[in-house]
């Protein structure tokens, strides 16, 4: 496995946390897809790409990658769906891994619970899961809408 087929998806704040190479939304399509291309060189002298959610889920291809950390949850688990699957492309012969990071008790976990149950009208209104919307209680929905 190589070492530097890591990416890292992350709040811009946790990114100034972590930094060590980082790709913002700001740059635009040309310029981020090059920093991207930096990852390939077997000399290259670091090992991770940190970027943030909205960055990652733009079209890039990250195929030099083969597993995501995501540091932070976002409200609205397709974002999430979409930057990782700037791995998941045409031509990615790796397998993929995905980490969570979670810490217990924090709005995380709050966050998360909200993402699930997006995740279930989504299923049962636009998916082929038609049942989903039943896992769903009048609370849920209250709290969704």
């Amino acid at each position: 496995d190589d070492p530097k087929s890591r990416v890292l998806l992350a709040l811009r704040a946790v990114i100034k946390c972590i930094e060590e190479y980082k790709l913002q939304k700001e740059y635009s399509l040309g310029p981020l897809q090059k920093r991207v291309s930096e990852l390939n060189p077997k000399d290259a002298d670091y090992r991770v790409f940190l970027m943030s959610l909205k960055a990652g889920g733009v079209a890039l291809n990250l195929t030099v990658a083969s597993h995501v950390f995501l540091m932070d949850p976002w409200w609205n688990p397709a974002v999430e769906n979409q930057a990782q699957d700037r791995i998941h492309r045409i031509g990615q012969f790796k397998t993929i891994k995905s980490t969570r990071f979670v810490i217990k008790g924090t709005v995380e976990e709050r966050i998360l619970q909200l993402q699930q149950k997006k995740q279930l009208v989504f299923e049962g209104t636009v998916g082929d899961s038609p049942d989903a919307m039943s896992k769903l209680t009048e609370a849920d929905l209250k709290f969704l809408f």
